[in-house]
């Protein structure tokens, strides 16, 4: 939290004025880092348990399998970059990844040194899933871009906060290429007590919203970084429209969401959708539908809003972050449904159970 005198109002208005009129000269798009030096220049880190590639080893990354989706699955309608060199961006139904021409080990390697441009760093990854997070950084696409910017930017809050978690999969039968999937997670700044006359104004950061644009913005520029022109990589940024897809509904007493679409493609939104809710993933089964997760400081931060609500649920127990739970995606004819289960893969039908479904269907809907 931080406070500000009255006072200093005017002339962080006219800063407010100024960039809004600066704002068209930023060269476009939804994302501004400012890069921080001290990353720049360091060779990129190995994770735990990966070692630079030698001849034919590659990143222990989990296989898809177990199932086989072009048996499975119908013709999709998908939004496609044009074949490049580098990869393509795929759109199917409300997400988006890419398919990158390269292997894993590579494509992670590549990724993090992405991120680390932009003046990220690298905050949390396990090399076993695939998956590493970022830091929050603050995002200035609202600030001017002129020769004041850096003055500004010490006396100024950006008002937004982004950091991106990344899952690398590999695509089982084609060892050159791989899956990435980029997720967002926001902050904003708000005012708390503004009312005149008080003689401060404190600030606060609450969650906003992923952003699903800027995940589409990261995916693009990430195929520049790889060597895609800009012209190719802005040929497709418009969403496509989609139906409905999940339905909430009771089992037995149970919260499920019913997913009109194959396992394929509900086992990758619900990985999806899981990042995007600041859910850890420990591990996965796909041969067998399970997803084990943690609730994750980040979930418990952005999703659980009530006053009260853990204590309730939990009677004031320590380190909720780290409660266990079990996410079941099984193809069931036309439908996929999931299914949340607790840490001992019982069926969970309390209030925690009623919120996953119901954060999911907001996600998979």
């Amino acid at each position: 939290m931080s406070r500000r005198p009255v006072s200093s109002l005017f002339p962080l208005i006219l800063v407010a004025v100024l960039a809004v009129l600066s704002a068209c000269s930023t060269g476009g798009g939804k994302a501004k880092y400012e890069k921080n030096s001290s990353n720049s220049g360091k060779p990129l880190e190995v994770p735990p348990g990966l070692e630079l590639p030698k001849n034919n080893e590659t990143l222990s990354v989990p296989i898809v399998s177990g199932r086989n989706d072009q048996a499975r699955s119908p013709v999709i309608d998908q939004r496609l970059l044009p074949p490049t060199p580098q990869g393509r961006l795929v759109q199917e139904g409300g997400i988006r990844y890419l398919v990158v021409n390269q292997p894993p080990e590579k494509v992670w390697r590549e990724a993090q040194g992405f991120f680390r441009s932009l003046g990220f760093k690298i905050e949390y990854q396990d090399p076993k899933i695939g998956v590493f997070q970022t830091d929050w950084q603050k995002n200035r696409v609202y600030n001017p871009s002129n020769w004041f910017t850096r003055l500004l930017n010490k006396v100024t809050s950006s008002g937004l906060m982004d950091k991106y978690r990344v899952r690398v999969e590999r695509i089982e039968g084609e060892p050159n290429q791989t899956r990435l999937y980029i997720t967002h997670q926001g902050l904003e700044e708000v005012a708390i007590n503004e009312d005149y006359p008080t003689e401060v104004v404190e600030t606060r950061w609450q969650p906003r919203a992923s952003d699903p644009e800027l995940e589409a913005e990261m995916m693009l520029r990430f195929l520049v970084f790889l060597g895609m022109s800009e012209e190719e990589a802005r040929q497709a940024t418009a969403a496509a429209r989609t139906e409905p897809r999940a339905e909430m509904r009771e089992s037995d007493g149970v919260p499920v969401l019913l997913v009109k679409e194959n396992f394929a493609r509900t086992w990758r939104r619900v990985g999806l959708a899981l990042d995007r809710l600041g859910l850890i993933v420990d591990d996965r089964d796909r041969s067998k539908g399970l997803y084990f997760v943690r609730l994750g400081e980040d979930f418990v931060t952005h999703h659980v809003k009530e006053q009260g609500f853990f204590d309730r649920l939990f009677k004031g127990e320590q380190k909720v972050a780290d409660k266990h739970y079990i996410i079941h995606v099984d193809e069931r004819g036309e439908v996929t449904v999931v299914t949340p289960h607790d840490g001992e893969g019982k069926p969970e039908k309390g209030e925690i159970g009623k919120l996953l479904i119901k954060l999911l269907h907001e996600q998979l809907r």
